[in-house]
Parts: structure tokens; sequence; C-alpha cells
């Protein structure tokens, strides 16, 4: 610690212990050039309402280096707010504001040195480059965006646009809702067009079938069907194995084909969106 914050702590731990007689002493809002000193000699029960504050100048200047007379400074700059009572404030009151603008003020620059901007861990994962846009509730595992990310480049070097993902990774509850959307769309017969587990699908339309009538019942049937599938090693559909991505149907066809095959995977169109697979492992 160097000489000025020593002096800065000393003086400040001084005037502490001679300031116990300050309780009717008052501050004219309008005296904005007041020391932090004199502050403190008029504030009410001073030793209780600074002792967290120097505690806090104490602390920043050891972890900061910032000199003492610079965090005095800051305090004398502090504005008063609050109703004027002839146009004066009570030293309580302007004690207390200082003290709580300070300890925010000091916890904000805390927080702020600890992850300089741009290199919080968490800002890093939101804000890093990404040529996708997945649509809210869509998941993209882990074992996915290494995949995903590297189609989604590829296209957008080819088209200048990010890729619109509407669907990726499913549970078994969610796959239960993807089919019942198909279905509206497509019908049964639609639906069990577009899986090539004939068996697994039929089951699964079955479910539909016996609660057709209402939605939640069907979808929790469906579920349940799918659930005792995936139990026996029968996966209905690849994106319940990480290897799939449903993107939007305006996306360019060849673009998107080519971006496809730098990872070895397929595009098929699916009347509304174009489906990719691919191998997690590849």
């Amino acid at each position: 610690m160097n000489t000025k914050v020593s002096a800065s702590i000393f003086l400040a731990m001084s005037l502490l212990v001679n300031s116990v007689h300050a309780e009717n002493a008052t501050l004219n809002i309008g005296e904005t050039t007041r020391g932090y000193s004199d502050a403190l000699k008029e504030a009410e029960n001073t030793m209780t309402i600074y002792d967290n504050t120097i505690s806090s100048i104490i602390n920043e200047s050891k972890e900061t280096k910032t000199n003492g007379d610079a965090v005095k400074d800051k305090v004398n700059k502090i504005k008063v707010p609050g109703k004027k009572r002839n146009g004066k404030k009570s030293s309580k009151e302007i004690a207390d504001f200082r003290k709580k603008s300070l300890a925010a003020e000091i916890a904000k620059k805390k927080k702020k040195n600890r992850h300089p901007k741009g290199t919080s861990p968490i800002n890093k994962k939101r804000n890093a480059a990404k040529s996708y846009n997945a649509k809210k509730g869509v998941v993209i595992s882990s074992k996915m965006y290494p995949i995903v990310d590297k189609i989604a480049n590829h296209y957008k070097e080819r088209t200048g646009r990010d890729l619109i993902i509407n669907s990726g990774q499913r549970t078994p509850a969610r796959q239960a809702n993807a089919i019942y959307g198909r279905i509206v769309k497509l019908g049964k017969i639609g639906v069990y067009h577009l899986y090539k587990n004939k068996p697994a699908i039929s089951n699964v339309l079955n479910a539909y079938q016996d609660h057709r009538g209402n939605k939640t019942k069907a979808i929790d049937s469906m579920t349940n069907v799918i659930l005792k599938q995936v139990s026996k090693g029968t996966y209905l559909s690849r994106h319940m194995r990480e290897g799939a991505i449903d993107v939007s149907k305006s996306s360019n066809r060849r673009a998107l084909r080519n971006a496809v095959a730098h990872v070895n995977g397929s595009v098929a169109n699916e009347g509304d969106h174009f489906h990719i697979q691919f191998n997690v492992n590849s």
C-alpha cells in the first residue's frame, strides 16, 4: 500500500475516534465543497455510520491501489437528494446517504474489475459469434453444437445469412408434441410416411387415436409409448439421439445442402421445413 493511502486511512480512523459528539450537527445541501473530514465530524454516531464505509475504502485501496485522496474526492462529489428542511439536511441523513452511495459505487467497481468487459465466462459464451438463430425453446446440446455451428458457418459463408433452427434435441415429450403438430398439418397418413420405423410410428399414432379429442391426453399417451420404445433402445427420431435439427423452409436449399455435406449429413424436405441429419460422432 502506498504512502498516500496509508496516510488517508490513518487520518480517517483518527477522525472516527474523535467524532462521537456530532448528534445535532447539520450540513447545508449547497455546501458542496466541504471535505470528507467535515462530514465525518458532523455525522451522528459516526463510529457506527462510517465503519463499513471506511472498511470498503481500505479494501478498495488495497485491491485497486487507488489513491486515498481520489476516493475521498468521490465522496465529496456525491449529491444529496431528498426533501429540504429550511435549506438544510441533518448530518445523519447526509452520512447515511453517502455511506450507501459509496458502498454501492465500490461494489460496482469491484464487480467490473473482476471480469473486464467481454471477459466474463458467461458473457463470452452468450456473445460468442454464432451463425445460427435457434428459436425459443430449441435445445442444441453440447454434442450437437460443434456440428451445428460448422453447418451454420458454411451456410453463412455462402449466403451471408444466419441459419434459422426450428427444432433440435428432443425428449420423448418433445417428440410427442412434434408428432402431434405434424398430425394436425399432415394427417395421420402423412405422418406415417415421414418415419422409417413403421411399427414404432404406428404404435404412437394408435396412442393418438385413442385420445384424439383431447390434446393433453393424446400427447401424454404418445409420450408414454415413446418412453417405452426408448427403454427398449428404439428411437423414433434422430432428434432424440442428438443427431438432427429442423431449419426454416426459407433457407437456401442449395447452400444448405453444400453446408451439410461438410459434416457428411443429409437434408430432407419435410414440407414446412428442412430436416437435417448428421452423426454426432463424426
